[in-house]
């Protein structure tokens, strides 16, 4: 473990100073992580918050946050400096690694079962169903005008730092005839003439709260939430042949490295379907 003094800063000698200095360049956010760094006396901070029984999640925030204020140190010449750049991350290292979150998706028959629950409105239905259909996120989907969709392609604009790409998504004969089915019920509505295609789900929690309904309604032992639609649009795609590529660049991601879970997940399904193969 490398000593902080390593980097120009003793602990011992400094260790209010530094604290005044986290004080005055900090703002609320850091609190938090302030409140354990106060506790730290002898010991290795990052050896403190793994012994406070945190999460490995709380423990990769709060020390962001130190590292965040040590490099404002580091160009304020209070130290030499940043330690965290002598320490070892991942797997091993003094740093402990981000832990993969489990993908959840829905598979053709999950999704089936999801469409097919009978219910007195169906707007959150289809507006999950429309996401497993295009891969939009949540955010775009709220935003989603009919002026949006001309000549059966979909045109939605993202953020992407201080640019913002435009995307054009050829929908499909499925997506068409969901979009026709929403339409047809705000009609019926006072929804009516609307430019929002979902102005009628409500709000982010309603959306949630029926999503997993729905789900409980279909059988489906699954944390579903919206984004599971993206992620099931993504899962579909690589299952029937379209490749990474594409796939990548129709869910707007910056590399191909990011998409690249999607395909081991496919190789896991037809490694597990291989294993059921009967022998001769």
């Amino acid at each position: 473990m490398v000593k902080e003094s390593s980097a120009g800063f003793n602990p011992k000698q400094n260790k209010q100073d530094f604290i005044a200095y986290y004080r005055i360049k900090s703002h609320s956010t850091f609190h938090d992580a302030l409140q354990h760094l106060l506790k730290f006396n002898k010991k290795e901070f990052i050896d403190y918050l793994q012994n406070q029984k945190l999460s490995t999640t709380s423990v990769r925030l709060y020390l962001s946050k130190k590292n965040i204020i040590l490099n404002l140190a580091v160009v304020d010449e209070i130290i030499a400096a940043n330690p965290f750049n002598y320490l070892k991350r991942g797997k091993g290292g003094d740093i402990p690694s981000k832990k993969q979150k489990k993908i959840e998706y829905l598979t053709l028959e999950e999704l089936r079962r999801f469409q097919a629950v009978s219910l007195k409105r169906s707007d959150i239905k289809d507006l999950f169903l429309f996401s497993c259909f295009t891969d939009l996120r949540e955010s775009d989907l709220l935003k989603l005008k009919w002026n949006d969709i001309k000549d059966g392609t979909l045109t939605y604009s993202q953020k992407k730092q201080k640019d913002s790409i435009t995307y054009y998504f050829p929908l499909s004969k499925q997506a068409l005839a969901l979009l026709e089915t929403i339409k047809l019920f705000q009609e019926g509505t006072r929804y009516r003439g609307n430019e929002f295609v979902f102005a009628h789900v409500g709000s982010k929690r309603n959306i949630g709260v029926c999503i997993k309904k729905i789900a409980g309604l279909a059988n489906i032992d699954k944390n579903v939430h919206i984004h599971v639609g993206r992620h099931t649009f993504a899962t579909m795609a690589l299952t029937h042949g379209i490749s990474l590529y594409t796939v990548s660049k129709l869910l707007g991601h910056s590399s191909i490295a990011v998409t690249q879970i999607y395909a081991e997940i496919i190789d896991e399904i037809k490694q597990k379907a291989s294993e059921l193969m009967p022998m001769l």
